[in-house]
Formats: C-alpha cells, structure tokens, sequence
C-alpha cells in the first residue's frame, strides 16, 4: 500500500516591508498620497508560495493461526521521498549580491531532500472468546531514529530525528452487543 501527498500552501499577494536593503536592489515604492506629500515609506512585493511532497510505502506480513485464535502483523512503513521548496524569496537583484548572499540566496530556493527511511513496527493479537482480543504492540521495535544530517544554512549542520520512539504497550478491546 501507498500514498502521496502533495501540497502547495500561499498565496500571491502583496507584502509590506519597511526593511529595504538598496544595496540588495530593494528600492521604496509605496507612498502615502493621502498625507498630501510624496513620501516613501517602504516596499510592496509580491510573495509567493511554499510546497512540500511525501512519498510513503507501507508494506505488511500477516500471519494468522484460528485455531489458537493468534494473529502476527509485522508492519514496515518506508518513507521513499520527502521534498520542499520556498518559493516566497524576498526579492533581490541578484547581480549587486556578493558571494556569501547568492550563495544564501540560491540557498534558500532551492528544492531540499530528504532520504529514504524505514520503520518498523510489530503487532501480536490473541482472541480471548468471542468479541474480546488483547494485543501486544511494539512501534520502532529496533529503535532506530533515522537521524538525518543536512545544512539548515549555507555554513551550518543540523540533525532531525526522523522516526518517533520506540514505544509499547497492551490493548484491550471487546464488543458489548454480546452482552445485551
């Protein structure tokens, strides 16, 4: 079994900003008219939108056994690709950047990748007489937390775990309507 998201969030629309770097190509272009003086406070522009994707395969081994009324579920959920990309960047006339600002720049815009990771996940249920089972369930069963390195900046590392804990624990469940 499988699934892809994809979703592309913003929207066009225009941004204020007092903050304009000239030497960047970010010149003031909104006046206030009203005030009866031609005077320049700041900057619109147009901001843009972000979008992200995922990628999940999900793959199952089942094995049932009626007579003991047992069931194993051992359960393997592979993240095959995960991307994002920013496409609201401030902008810039790229030719009066230095080298460490285009290189930030491009940075920033640019589509981020994540690995593909595992998880591993087990499931043991035992019908206890009709309408009642406990399972034993295991999540992350080999602990592993599929840490990814990568450069959150142009200069700096960073480390995101990726899978939850290894947790566990018992259910319980029945169904009432056999008692009435």
């Amino acid at each position: 079994m499988g699934s892809y998201n994809f979703l592309k969030y913003g929207r066009n629309r225009n941004v204020f900003s007092t903050l304009n770097d000239t030497s960047k190509g970010q010149y003031s272009n909104y006046s206030l008219a009203q005030l009866g003086v031609d005077t320049l406070i700041g900057w619109t522009y147009p901001s843009g939108e972000n979008w992200n994707d995922r990628f999940q395969l999900n793959y199952y081994i089942k094995y049932t056994n009626a007579t003991l009324g047992l069931w194993v579920t051992f359960r393997i959920e592979q993240l095959v690709s995960e991307r994002r990309q920013n496409l609201s960047l401030t902008p810039v006339d790229l030719s009066k950047l230095n080298d460490t600002q285009l290189t930030s720049y491009y940075f920033d815009g640019a589509i981020k990748t994540k690995p593909n990771k595992f998880l591993f996940n087990l499931n043991i249920s035992k019908s206890l007489f009709k309408g009642a089972e406990v399972s034993f369930y295991v999540n992350n069963f080999l602990g592993d937390d599929a840490i990814y390195r990568y450069w959150s900046t142009p200069t700096r590392m960073a480390d995101e775990i990726r899978n939850p804990s290894l947790s566990y624990g018992i259910e319980f469940s029945m169904i009432l309507n056999n008692f009435f």
